[in-house]
């Protein structure tokens, strides 16, 4: 707890997540969700992009398995964290599941990003 508080970025206390905890079967949908990214993603654009998508999607899936905790509370305070985790995971669906160039997929992942960002600051 320590850490978290010498982390957060105005050095106050760190606010507690006030959503409940997802049961542990649905945190647990992500780890097939991301195989099938993964696999898809090898297939369609290399091993490359599969190594790249199966570390960042598989860091997201640890931190909501085994630190839900941890992880929700310190994404409550760091809002960026949250819509860097939705550009990615959006960059990685969009190039998995199309067959357009990786900069236009960024360039949807970017326009989902914001439009989220937009509406949740609303």
């Amino acid at each position: 707890m320590v850490a978290m508080e010498r982390d957060h970025p105005d050095g106050t206390a760190p606010t507690r997540y006030p959503g409940r905890k997802p049961p542990l079967w649905i945190r647990a949908l992500f780890i097939p969700i991301d195989v099938v990214i993964v696999a898809v993603m090898a297939d369609v654009r290399g091993i490359a992009m599969a190594l790249f998508a199966g570390v960042v999607l598989g860091l997201l899936t640890i931190g909501s398995l085994a630190f839900w905790d941890r992880t929700a509370s310190w994404s409550w305070d760091r809002p960026w964290f949250t819509r860097l985790s939705l550009l990615l995971s959006t960059f990685f669906v969009a190039a998995a599941v199309t067959t357009l160039p990786l900069t236009i997929c960024a360039v949807i992942a970017g326009a989902v990003t914001l439009s989220v960002a937009a509406l949740s600051t609303a």
